[in-house]
Order: C-alpha cells, then structure tokens, then sequence
C-alpha cells in the first residue's frame, strides 16, 4: 500500500489547497559540494533550478546556498572563483516531512524569514519547496475559497 506522499504529484495547477501535502508542490533538489566554487554553484542553480542547493557534507546534507546567498556574496566582493559554498550557505539545514501540509510550510518559511526548505522522506532529501513556487500554485485556489466565505 502506498500512502499520498509515495504517489506521483499531482500535474501543476492541481486543486489540494493548503492542506496538500508538501510533496505534492516540491521540486525536485540540487546538491553541491562545500568546496564548489560561488561560480560552479551558480552554473548549478542556473542549470538545474530550484533557487537553492543543499550543501553535502561528510554526513550527507549540511546546509542550503541560494542564489540570494551567492548574489549577496557578489555583491559583496567575493571571488566567485575563491569563495566556495559552503562560506556563504546557512548554518544549519532547516527541512520539512515530505508529508506536512503546505500551510505549515509556508508558516514555518515565514517565521524563518526563509524562501527555499528541503523536503525529506526518511532522512534524505527528496526535493525542495520554494515558497514563489507554492504561492504559484495555491493562490488561485486560495483565491476561490476567499470568494466562496464571503
């Protein structure tokens, strides 16, 4: 038996709502060494989206760098040729269950001050949710529930 988070997610533009389970509006991850170059990260995000990239460590995955971190660091002065990933990433990897609902998510995103969050199944990343991204795909349906209260 296969529960909702093993299924296939749904095509785009789906009706779920905010209870919808995470992994059903996640994309699918990037990962990239700590020692890749800012300019090597970058050619990642570019190339395989979603706006970030969970940093492997030793243990697995260590932290996140988005293209905020990698644009700030720029910004900053910093060689994009000398300053690996791992300088400019988070701390700490804040993740979610692929099973919690995307209204948690975004709450939790949001007292984060965070855009980009992991999703795991059984303690591996299996994507990444990004909050433009979700909002894409439940503003509509939101929408339609605000009219139908009033």
């Amino acid at each position: 038996m296969t529960s909702d988070s093993d299924a296939a997610p749904p095509a785009k533009g789906h009706t779920c709502g905010l209870l919808c389970p995470v992994g059903h509006v996640m994309s699918p991850p990037s990962f990239v060494e700590p020692d890749s170059s800012l300019r090597k990260t970058a050619r990642t995000l570019a190339e395989q989206g979603p706006g970030s990239a969970a940093i492997l460590g030793r243990q697995g995955p260590t932290s996140i760098v988005t293209e905020r971190d990698v644009v700030t660091a720029v910004a900053t002065n910093a060689d994009p040729d000398r300053t690996d990933a791992s300088d400019v990433g988070s701390e700490c990897l804040v993740s979610v269950s692929v099973d919690a609902p995307v209204l948690e998510v975004l709450r939790e995103m949001a007292a984060l001050g965070i855009r980009h969050m992991p999703v795991l199944s059984d303690g591996e990343i299996v994507g990444v949710v990004a909050a433009e991204e979700v909002l894409r795909l439940v503003l509509p349906n939101l929408a339609d529930e605000m009219v139908g209260r009033e």
